[in-house]
């Protein structure tokens, strides 16, 4: 019988003893400055967001980040620099979507595996892409634009500043049975800058330019996103004709390399909801003309696979027109 208890003690011991021990603390993380890669030039749309969300992310960390951009290949070579980037948690960045899933798929020569080399942690934009076109023109409205090309196949010059325009040219292409001819472009700038000068007859653009097409007698006539533009509420909504274009809203992701331990990723995943939530962020993006969306964690991991998925589709098969001039 003594036995038994003195068992039992020692059992209830070794039970205490195993509760009682303390759990292993993550590293503290941060301890330095962070560099915050920017993959593309200093003024873009990707390097304005980063610099209106990166001091809230500083002051909530409690550590200094640095911006730096690393321009080139349409955002492959500072992702690329991301992705192979010391997996500590000192060297984060952004990227735009759908960009990097275009890259992966029509870029033979990229070496980023899009669904290992990098962690996607949260989104503060989602900006759709519209079609525009002159006033003035017989093509002024997108069943005009149509007609005219299943008339004349390829007949009008189309202008785009990139492979996500260039993704939803072949997807209007393919879901009305048209031809178009594309000019590639360096930049959505220079895009309005051919449009205003005469240079090309239809264009696709985000809607946050909006405004610089209409100063130059240009107008929307396929509107991208869930709401009619209230300006132009003629213009029709792409969904409005069942071709869903969300898998191409711009939306510009914050990044980890793929090995960076599970606490850095939480702990920027809590930080960038926090930020989500102060009204000011809000207030900044939209003044820059970004469409405010925000999602993070594995709702933003999903959603990047998702668009990957319907973007593959259609690459493949115009994957031609897609990487012209890229």
């Amino acid at each position: 019988m003594m036995k038994k208890i003195v068992l039992c003690i020692l059992f209830l011991a070794l039970v205490l003893s195993l509760c009682s021990t303390p759990s292993i603390a993550a590293p503290a993380w941060p301890t330095k400055t962070i560099t915050w890669i920017v993959p593309f030039s200093a003024g873009g749309n990707a390097d304005n967001i980063s610099r209106i969300i990166a001091p809230y992310f500083s002051k909530e960390l409690g550590v200094a980040i640095n911006i730096v951009n690393q321009p080139g290949a349409a955002g492959e070579i500072g992702t690329m620099a991301i992705a192979e980037a010391d997996p500590d948690g000192y060297t984060i960045g952004v990227i735009n979507a759908p960009d990097i899933q275009i890259s992966c798929i029509v870029n033979d020569a990229y070496d980023l595996d899009f669904f290992k080399d990098l962690n996607y942690l949260a989104t503060y934009t989602a900006t759709p892409i519209s079609f525009y076109a002159p006033q003035k023109s017989e093509w002024n409205t997108l069943e005009k634009f149509v007609k005219y090309h299943k008339e004349h196949p390829g007949g009008l010059l189309f202008g785009e500043g990139g492979i996500g325009h260039r993704v939803l040219m072949a997807t209007v292409m393919d879901y009305f049975g048209i031809q178009i001819s594309s000019v590639n472009f360096n930049s959505v700038a220079d895009v309005v800058a051919a449009a205003l000068g005469g240079h090309i007859d239809a264009a696709g653009a985000g809607n946050q330019v909006i405004s610089q097409f209409v100063s130059g007698g240009w107008a929307p006539i396929a509107w991208g996103g869930t709401e009619k533009c209230k300006d132009f509420p003629d213009a029709p909504l792409f969904a409005d004709m069942g071709l869903f274009t969300d898998f191409l809203n711009v939306m510009t992701v914050l990044l980890t390399p793929k090995d960076v331990p599970a606490y850095v990723n939480e702990r920027l995943i809590e930080v960038a909801n926090k930020v989500s939530r102060i009204p000011e962020v809000r207030t900044q993006l939209e003044a820059i003309n970004c469409v405010y969306y925000f999602t993070s964690g594995a709702d933003m991991d999903k959603k990047m696979k998702d668009y990957y998925s319907q973007i593959q589709t259609i690459s493949e098969k115009y994957k031609s027109a897609i990487v012209l001039n890229n």
